[in-house]
C-alpha cells in the first residue's frame, strides 16, 4: 500500500497536494541565510526525497548559523 501523506519533520510545516510534497520552515529565515543557500520551502515529487532535501536543508541552516555565531557576528549581518 503506497503512502499518501506528507512525512512530520522537526522544525517543518510539512503537506502534499497535487505538485507534490512540500515542507516549509516553521520560523522565517533572514535574508542572510537564503543568500548563503537555504530555502524557506523545499518541495518533492516523493516522501523520501522531501526528508533528503528537509535534512540537506536544516544542515545548510546550522552551518551558516556556525559560520556567522563563531566569530561573533550576527547572522543579519550577511556574511556567508
Amino acid at each position: 500500500m503506497p503512502v499518501t501523506d506528507a512525512p512530520l519533520l522537526q522544525h517543518y510545516r510539512t503537506w502534499l497536494d497535487q505538485d507534490g510534497y512540500h515542507a516549509r520552515l516553521r520560523h522565517l529565515l533572514p535574508q542572510a541565510a537564503i543568500d548563503y543557500g537555504c530555502r524557506q520551502e523545499v518541495h518533492a515529487t516523493d516522501r523520501w526525497d522531501l526528508i533528503q532535501s528537509a535534512i540537506h536543508n536544516q544542515v545548510l541552516h546550522w552551518c551558516w548559523q556556525g559560520s556567522t555565531q563563531s566569530y561573533g557576528i550576527a547572522p543579519a549581518d550577511g556574511l556567508a
